[in-house]
């Protein structure tokens, strides 16, 4: 009978372990992957918004907060605590206008053309009062105020302290006379 030559003792071992590790990693990626750890479809970050310096523009901040976001909840609530009390300059329509408990404007505007359109709710300031005596649904108002809080499907944004920037009038239409 022929005699089977093994390989030595030391060279058996590192093949061993290597094997050992590759199937580890194997594993290991294989585990990740089904956990969705790298699910390379999904933005594996938000937009860069946190790191503005002369503030975020609507367009940047419904990216990551608006209802098209693909963001989890969870990572819009630690993104945020970036931005939380940033001021922001934003132009939106009027859609709707309250007075607070407190007796502070309420103003609610729609932001963005496209759909869905956003909501965001801004408490202004009581010395901006006299700008904002003749408003009405449609006006268009470019304000700067202060993050409060992210809104949901069902909630608006909202932002405190505002501000009145300008406020662009429609033309007043004019009755036909007979």
């Amino acid at each position: 009978m022929p005699e089977m030559l093994s390989p030595p003792k030391g060279k058996m071992t590192i093949k061993v372990a290597l094997i050992l590790l590759l199937a580890t990693a194997s594993i290991s990626l294989i585990a990740s992957s089904k956990l969705g750890l790298l699910n390379r479809d999904e933005p594996t970050e938000p937009v860069k918004i946190a790191q503005a310096q002369k503030g975020v523009s609507f367009e940047d901040f419904s990216k990551d907060f608006g209802p098209l976001s693909r963001l989890s909840k969870a990572q819009k609530e630690e993104l945020f605590k970036e931005l939380k009390g940033k001021l922001v300059t934003w132009t939106g329509e009027v859609d709707q206008i309250s007075q607070t408990i407190e007796g502070a404007l309420a103003i609610t505007f729609k932001h963005g053309s496209g759909v869905p359109s956003q909501e965001v709710q801004v408490k202004f300031l009581p010395s901006e009062s006299g700008q904002l005596a003749n408003i009405f649904k449609g006006t268009k108002i470019k304000y700067s105020a202060s993050l409060e809080q992210f809104g949901s499907d069902s909630a608006p944004h909202r932002l405190s302290d505002g501000r009145v920037i300008a406020v662009e009038r429609p033309p007043q239409q004019r009755i036909p006379t007979h």
